[in-house]
This record gives C-alpha cells, structure tokens and sequence, in this order.
C-alpha cells in the first residue's frame, strides 16, 4: 500500500499538471482570439 506522503504527492504532480494545461489552453485561446497564430 502506497503511504499517505506518496498518494499526496501524486495528487499534487496533477493538480500541478491540470494547472499547466488550463493555463495553456487559456493563452491558446488569448491568442486565437486577438488573432495571433501560435
């Protein structure tokens, strides 16, 4: 069974990761939608 430390630890890897695509995704869209390719 894994420890309470490393089942928090996964959790917090992607949570982190979640923020990082929604944040990308919101700067993708930004950008579509001033008309800036990329």
């Amino acid at each position: 069974m894994p420890s309470q430390k490393a089942l928090y630890g996964a959790q917090n890897k992607s949570v982190r990761i979640g923020i990082l695509v929604a944040n990308d995704n919101l700067s993708s869209g930004e950008r579509r939608r001033r008309g800036i390719l990329g």
